[in-house]
């Protein structure tokens, strides 16, 4: 997984907790 995906994907989770 590339930096920007991984950053992506922290985003959303602070966004959803629950995903």
């Amino acid at each position: 997984m590339d930096a920007t995906g991984f950053y992506w994907m922290r985003s959303t989770m602070l966004q959803n907790p629950i995903g």
